[in-house]
């Protein structure tokens, strides 16, 4: 049985390459989640505080957020990218 492995952006990654990248990837997820949960603390934080600016830029991050999740659906999936 063949190893698995991953192509991304032209290289392949075979599994034991993979698995030294896990911690990094965990650690960029993590840190991007936690800068968008402040992102939107801030949002909400300056729209309480009744500024025009704010309001826009909230409906716009959330009209992006929207169209990305719509992206990602639209993805097929095939075993987590694992070809």
């Amino acid at each position: 049985m063949a190893a698995a492995h991953l192509q991304w952006r032209g290289h392949i990654l075979i599994a034991a390459q993979l698995s030294h990248l896990r911690p990094l990837i965990i650690t960029v997820v993590m840190v991007g989640g936690l800068g968008v949960i402040a992102l939107w603390q801030w949002m909400a934080r300056t729209n309480g505080q009744g500024r025009n600016w704010a309001r826009i830029l909230s409906t716009v991050l959330f009209g992006l957020a929207t169209l990305q999740l719509i992206s990602v659906l639209q993805q097929p999936v095939s075993h987590a990218g694992l070809t």
